[in-house]
């Protein structure tokens, strides 16, 4: 068995950025997670799921979509494939044929059904993304960014997770990344340009599946969460989706834009700081079940991701800052 050996990232944070560093490391190219969190464009706009789940990122931002694209933005090529219908072929062939190249990235997977893990979720439906290294008989051997480096799962736990019929973004079934192979060497400049480029595509993408399906998204959707909050009207898992997972996930991202934008653009910089405080400080309050104070924080916050909008949109016209 040929088994594929990486630096794995501390810390338990995204999957899909951190798995993605772990990918590109694998032949020699050290990006750091957090550079590849900022290029997927995650990190901009707010919105709540169809079941009333808030998050801060936009609309039409998918973790799968944005792999792809930081990867572009960095100058690599790679092997991206998923297939269309979930029992029309056997993954783990082309799992293992994506192994005898390099390692792989796969996602979404459903933690629920990744059973190495003590503390996965007992209900279906929260995505994740692992680096798969190698294949021993019925064992699969990984990396998980949750913090479990060199975990084995069996084939059928994983092709469950790996089918991932709860995660409604997906795009087809299986999707994995591999064989990344550097095709260019863009200057800081290009990379900050494509970048901004693709986060205003996401915005007025963003807008206009808004309005399409009138459901309000960024400030609006921020201050539908504040008035949820500031009057106690979470519900439990509403608070649990939020102390778990959207807080802590926004703090991070909100400091990664700060090293992003620090050298560009001080304005987005600083707002990114301002917002990272504030989620922070919303997880707090929420703990606390201080929901007065943390309705507050959110009403601030709706005002913090409009200006934040408004400063990326305006590159469109004048260009960097």
């Amino acid at each position: 068995m040929k088994h594929h050996v990486i630096t794995s990232r501390d810390g338990p944070w995204c999957g899909y950025a951190d798995s993605a560093a772990m990918l590109l490391s694998a032949i020699g190219e050290h990006v750091p997670a957090g550079r590849i969190e900022a290029l997927t464009g995650m990190g901009f706009g707010a919105f709540a799921s169809r079941r009333g789940m808030p998050f801060f990122s936009g609309l039409t931002s998918e973790p799968d979509i944005g792999i792809s694209k930081a990867m572009d933005i960095l100058g690599f090529s790679f092997d991206e494939w998923a297939c269309a219908k979930g029992d029309a072929t056997d993954p783990f062939e082309r799992l293992a044929t994506a192994l005898e190249h390099s390692p792989a990235v796969i996602g979404p997977v459903d933690m629920a059904h990744l059973v190495y893990n003590p503390v996965r979720p007992q209900v279906e439906g929260n995505d994740h993304y692992v680096l798969i290294l190698g294949l021993d008989g019925d064992e699969v051997h990984l990396h998980d960014p949750a913090g479990y480096a060199h975990a084995i799962i069996d084939r059928a736990s994983l092709e469950r997770a790996w089918r991932a019929d709860s995660i409604s973004y997906k795009r087809g079934f299986y999707r994995l990344w591999s064989n990344p192979r550097r095709v260019s060497l863009p200057s800081a400049d290009d990379i900050y340009r494509k970048a901004m480029s693709f986060f205003v595509m996401l915005y007025h993408e963003a807008e206009e599946r808004s309005q399409r399906l009138n459901r309000p998204i960024d400030k609006q959707a921020i201050l539908a969460l504040a008035a949820l909050v500031g009057e106690a009207r979470l519900t439990d898992q509403q608070i649990g989706h939020l102390t778990q997972l959207v807080l802590p996930f926004g703090v991070k991202r909100a400091l990664d834009y700060v090293l992003f934008f620090k050298d560009r653009h001080k304005r987005l910089s600083a707002l990114m700081q301002e917002k990272g405080e504030a989620l922070g400080r919303c997880q707090s309050l929420i703990m606390r079940q201080d929901w007065a104070d943390a309705g507050a924080i959110l009403t601030q916050l709706a005002s913090l991701e409009e200006a934040i909008k408004t400063e990326v949109l305006a590159t469109a016209v004048s260009g960097s800052k």
